[in-house]
């Protein structure tokens, strides 16, 4: 058997192919620019949260909503698309993604603990969301390295 047909009657499945960008994009946590953006805007000085506008409803309330607030809202479908990556994740890259996760959210509570520009309301919602991605992410990997045992039993 020559060493081609070993490697390729593996049974370990071929890397996929692809960009070295594509794949830093599938491991880096979507929560890291999050962290460096509203820090810049935290260091810039530009208060969001002056930027206004209101939305009357059919029931006559109006909703105020601040520049935070859109920023918070985006982020909540940063924190859908990160759990769909996580659950995703092949086996090459789940723990490294679930690693650079976790840094990135002891990053957000080293910044909201000791950086008095982060000790806002956003930044501690923020804060908590890259929390629950990071639960999110342990906690399905956990439960498909237990459904795969239990299939492979």
């Amino acid at each position: 058997m020559t060493a081609f047909s070993e490697l390729h009657n593996s049974d370990h499945p071929r890397p996929a192919r692809g960009s070295r960008f594509l794949t830093v994009t599938r491991i880096m946590p979507l929560f890291l620019p999050v962290l460096g953006v509203y820090a810049l805007l935290l260091v810039s000085g530009l208060d969001m949260s002056g930027f206004q506008f209101s939305v009357t409803l059919i029931s006559g309330a109006n909703v105020h909503i601040t520049g935070n607030d859109l920023f918070l809202i985006g982020v909540v479908f940063l924190l859908f698309f990160e759990i769909i990556k996580a659950s995703n994740a092949t086996q090459q890259t789940v723990f490294i993604e679930h690693i650079l996760s976790t840094l990135t959210f002891v990053g957000f509570v080293i910044a909201f603990l000791t950086w008095k520009p982060a000790g806002t309301s956003t930044f501690l919602i923020l804060t908590l969301m890259s929390l629950v991605d990071v639960l999110a992410g342990w906690t399905i990997t956990y439960r498909s390295a237990l459904r795969d045992w239990a299939v492979e039993r």
